[in-house]
C-alpha cells in the first residue's frame, strides 16, 4: 500500500514539474505572471488596502462541431474560445467570504478575451 502511495505521489510531482517547465517557456503565461508580480506590488487605491490576492485564469477553449445524416456530412464549424477569469481580494483574509456562492451566476464569472492565432 505504502510502494503505491509512494509511486501515485512520485508521478504527481513529475507531472507537476513538467507542467511548471512548460509553463516557465509560454509566452502567454509569462505575460500573465509579469502583470500579476506588478499588480500585486503597484495596484493600490488611495485610503484603501493593497490587495492581498490575486489571480488570473485564462482558459482556452477549441470546439469542433460536426453535423451529418444518414452517414453524410451537414455541417462542421470550428470554434476557438479564450475567457479571462480575474480574482482580486481586497481588505482582511480573516474576514474573506470569496468562497459564498449566492447565485449560479456567482459561479461564472468570465470574460471573454480576444483569440488570435499563435
Amino acid at each position: 500500500m505504502r510502494a503505491t502511495l509512494r509511486t501515485i505521489a512520485a508521478c504527481a510531482l513529475l507531472v507537476a514539474l513538467a507542467v511548471t517547465a512548460a509553463a516557465a517557456d509560454d509566452v502567454l503565461f509569462r505575460a500573465m505572471q509579469d502583470e500579476l508580480d506588478r499588480s500585486m506590488s503597484e495596484l493600490r487605491i488611495e485610503d484603501m488596502a493593497p490587495p492581498y490576492f490575486l489571480s488570473y485564469r485564462l482558459q482556452d477553449n477549441h470546439i469542433a462541431t460536426v453535423d451529418a445524416r444518414y452517414g453524410a456530412l451537414v455541417h462542421s464549424q470550428v470554434t476557438n474560445q479564450r475567457y479571462l477569469y480575474v480574482e482580486c481580494r481586497v481588505g482582511d483574509p480573516s474576514f474573506d467570504n470569496s468562497n459564498f456562492v449566492a447565485t449560479w451566476a456567482d459561479l461564472n464569472r468570465q470574460r471573454t478575451g480576444v483569440v488570435e492565432e499563435d
